[in-house]
């Protein structure tokens, strides 16, 4: 059939799949493994379009569920991999270290030392916490775990910031810090992240409990100590972890 003699020396691509030299051989044909060649396939429908385009234009619309287009079938983006969001998140991390490197040093040690003072609040009574001032540290940047994210993806993110915190509903919040790594983690609940985005500028405890208060549902805003005991405790850990500060009335 072909005129010549094909030594049987295997089943070579370079003599029957190479659809670039079309005009130069007798016979083209895919078997065997280079069926599963994705290149050879791809030229050989960039081949058939090129020299008989209505017998391609025939074929793919023989699968309109190959071709989505063709098909009027809604086009999606495939979901990520558990690799590719941990690696989208260090991509964010890596952005921010970067950003942060040109905070000098004595910058970070004022922040440190004013973030350390906390513990005048903790310790104080009710009345004295009311007019205590709270405000963000202004390095603070929050990562939002994309809700389409695979579930072991972000249990895996918030398992790497905190054991402890991992199985509740959180972000992850990073601020920059003098010491260690140069940078700190931290899992940021919904109570966190409505206290941050409360916190565009200082205010006293009292005046950001009541705006809480508001955002909570009447069930739960009834059960006021319950919410005063939280919100402590909600504080406290932002606190613990630079991500906000709390002066005392008397300090500037």
């Amino acid at each position: 059939m072909l005129g010549y003699v094909v030594p049987d020396n295997g089943y070579d691509y370079h003599r029957f799949c190479d659809f670039y030299r079309f005009d130069d051989v007798k016979f083209l044909h895919l078997l065997g493994g280079h069926k599963r060649n994705q290149r050879a396939c791809e030229l050989l429908g960039r081949t058939l379009l090129d020299r008989y385009p209505d017998y391609y234009r025939r074929i793919v619309e023989l699968f309109p569920q190959n071709n989505k287009r063709l098909g009027g079938i809604k086009q999606e983006l495939p979901d990520m991999t558990v690799q590719q969001c941990i690696a989208l998140y260090q991509d964010y991390l890596c952005d921010r270290i970067t950003e942060w490197k040109e905070l000098p040093n004595e910058t970070l040690y004022d922040w440190k030392h004013r973030l350390s003072s906390y513990s005048h609040f903790i310790n104080a009574n009710r009345e004295q916490q009311a007019v205590c001032k709270v405000g963000k540290n202004p390095y603070a940047s929050v990562f939002e775990i994309p809700s389409h994210w695979p579930g072991l993806a972000k249990h895996l993110l918030k398992e790497r910031v905190s054991r402890e915190r991992c199985g509740r509903n959180a972000d992850v919040v990073c601020v920059p810090c003098l010491l260690g790594e140069g940078y700190r983690e931290a899992l940021l609940s919904d109570w966190g992240y409505n206290i941050l985005a409360l916190l565009e500028n200082e205010m006293s405890f009292e005046v950001l409990l009541a705006e809480l208060c508001s955002t909570l549902s009447p069930e739960i805003r009834d059960n006021g100590e319950g919410v005063y005991r939280s919100m402590l405790a909600e504080l406290e850990y932002l606190c613990y972890n630079g991500i906000v500060y709390v002066k005392l009335e008397s300090e500037k």
